[in-house]
């Protein structure tokens, strides 16, 4: 069960439990009262009461046969046991309050306080009331009697509005949480769903909007549709990117690579048999050149394939960077200031070490003076690291005229960065030239 059905399913049981409770609690308070009032008007009823405290024995006796007793009472008491009644009041002798076993009245009688309790007969509700009065003569026990038939029809009627209201509380919750199923739990439910199928990789899914549903959850799934839709386009965008980088790569591989090994071969096989020292050099040359164009296929094709698979992030710190700069640049005797605060690196190395072999031949061929060093140095911020690479180019080899040697591997390198989280940028002057690459370390996957 989701979390937000949980607490819906104890609210509402609490709601129910709170509306129970309180009809029961109305009731049982209801009831008591009324009992209450009840006793209190058979005792204030029956006034008798201090008048046959306070008589005489003698004129309770005059008065007894005066007073007549209860039909349903007469059948059983003997008349020598009884004193006195009066106006439903009962006077009898209390070593004599065994007579009223019949009526199951004088059980457990408490001859110091008052005692209270109801008899039911097939045709009344009788509340009796017993208490021990000291007299002058004798202990004596008065028993009141009033009809109760009301009162219990009343409490029953009590009874009947308390499980009304149980009733229609349970009702009321079941249509309630019908209501909040219907207009908010499914529309949030249909949502939650199509956004698990996107993380799924379900990129096609959208959202049903009924016209019932509310106004908000509708408006959401349909910026919901929006962004899915962009989403689409967006992918549809990259596929067909995609293919024309791979109709780039295969026209690379075929129109470039093949006609460089070609040259290459045939330059080494004339090399082999020329003996002129000027024709020579100019083999020489065009062996260089071929060389290196070759080389640059070589790494565009790596690249490629860099930004097709799935990086492998290992943690290297400035030393291992350091050391691959100058592995890089040691074969061309480039000199180097290499300036690099400690720190640590989150890094692909097979990306890494391609972005930099990429931007260290650049650095290297803006220039042919080998004893103008190529300076380098790296800014770390919370969440990516910054390296620096400049150099001075020198003036009788101008940067404009190798831009469009070694140009499209830092395009390409560029590209591939930036769909890696990082970057790549380069400016350069007739006498300067900078490379800034910028890629994202620990504290980058932290945040995201």
């Amino acid at each position: 069960m989701k979390p937000y059905l949980k607490i819906f399913t104890i609210l509402l049981a609490t709601f129910v439990t709170f509306i129970c409770g309180i009809g029961l609690a109305w009731f049982t308070i209801a009831s008591q009262s009324l009992m209450q009032q009840a006793q209190e008007r058979a005792l204030e009823e029956h006034k008798s009461l201090a008048y046959i405290t306070t008589q005489r024995i003698s004129d309770i006796e005059k008065d007894a046969s005066r007073e007549p007793l209860e039909n349903d009472l007469r059948q059983t008491l003997q008349s020598e046991y009884v004193i006195g009644s009066t106006s439903g009041a009962i006077l009898l002798k209390s070593k004599d309050y065994e007579a009223f076993g019949p009526l199951e009245i004088m059980n457990n009688v408490r001859y110091d306080a008052v005692w209270v309790k109801t008899y039911s007969s097939s045709d009344e509700t009788v509340l009796v009331t017993q208490e021990f009065i000291e007299t002058a003569f004798s202990p004596l026990i008065i028993s009141l009697r009033y009809d109760l038939t009301s009162t219990i029809q009343i409490i029953d009627t009590l009874f009947l509005n308390a499980v009304s209201v149980m009733v229609f509380a349970a009702i009321g919750s079941a249509l309630i949480s019908w209501l909040l199923a219907r207009y908010v739990v499914k529309p949030t439910e249909s949502l939650t769903q199509a956004m698990a199928e996107v993380r799924a990789g379900n990129l096609e899914t959208t959202v049903r909007v009924d016209a019932i549903d509310s106004d908000r959850v509708a408006a959401v799934a349909h910026q919901f549709n929006i962004m899915m839709a962009s989403v689409n386009q967006q992918l549809s965008s990259l596929h067909d990117t995609n293919a024309s980088q791979q109709e780039f790569i295969n026209y690379l591989s075929h129109e470039i690579k093949t006609p460089l090994t070609s040259i290459l071969g045939n330059t080494n096989r004339l090399l082999s048999q020329n003996k002129d020292p000027e024709v020579e050099a100019t083999l020489v040359a065009i062996y260089q050149e071929a060389y290196r164009l070759k080389s640059l296929s070589v790494s565009l094709l790596k690249l490629y394939s860099q930004s097709t698979e799935v990086l492998s992030y290992v943690t290297q710190d400035t030393q291992w960077l350091s050391e691959l700069i100058t592995g890089i640049a040691e074969p061309t005797h480039q000199a180097l200031s290499i300036n690099l605060e400690p720190s640590t690196l989150d890094i692909d190395e097979g990306l890494f070490h391609i972005a930099i072999l990429n931007v260290m031949t650049n650095a290297i061929e803006a220039t042919m003076d080998r004893s103008i060093p190529i300076h380098i140095w790296g800014i770390d911020t919370p969440t990516h690291y910054t390296l620096h690479i400049t150099n001075s180019i020198t003036p009788m080899r101008s940067f404009a005229s190798k831009s469009e040697n070694f140009g499209m591997g830092l395009a390409l390198t560029e590209k591939i960065m930036h769909l890696h989280n990082g970057s790549l940028t380069s400016h350069h002057t007739e006498a300067h030239y900078e490379v800034v690459l910028t890629l994202p370390h620990r504290g980058y996957y932290e945040t995201v």
